[in-house]
């Protein structure tokens, strides 16, 4: 399964402003606080989309353009197989690289997969 996401903020910014209250605050930390914030905010979506090989449209104010990217089928889609026999089946994460030698093209693929244990029995 690949999962596309799509940052609906667009661009922002975490600067802050000459009407701002700040009450006693230092600006130098109340600016790295959003920063900080904005940050975790979108990373779960980036890493949800980069881990499933999906696309994470951020940082745009284009939402058209954002909900085309997401939604669009590849122009070209290539299965790859890859035998387990051998690898061991301890729940553990096996890390994948995909490389294409071929200018101009884009690859999206997860970064590995888990081969879970096998269950124990009950006797």
């Amino acid at each position: 399964m690949t999962i596309n996401a799509i940052d609906a903020r667009g661009l922002y910014t975490t600067s802050l402003t000459a009407s701002e209250d700040l009450r006693g605050r230092n600006p130098a930390k109340v600016q790295e606080y959003r920063q900080n914030s904005s940050s975790i905010e979108e990373q779960g979506m980036g890493e949800l989309a980069e881990g499933t090989g999906g696309t994470f449209f951020h940082n745009n104010n284009n939402l058209d353009a954002g909900f085309k990217a997401i939604t669009q089928a590849p122009e070209v889609v290539y299965m790859l197989e890859l035998p387990v026999e051998g690898v061991k089946a301890n729940g553990s994460f096996h890390r994948l690289k995909v490389e294409v030698d071929r200018e101009g093209t884009t690859v999206q693929t997860r970064r590995g997969y888990f081969i879970p244990k096998p269950e124990k029995r009950k006797n």
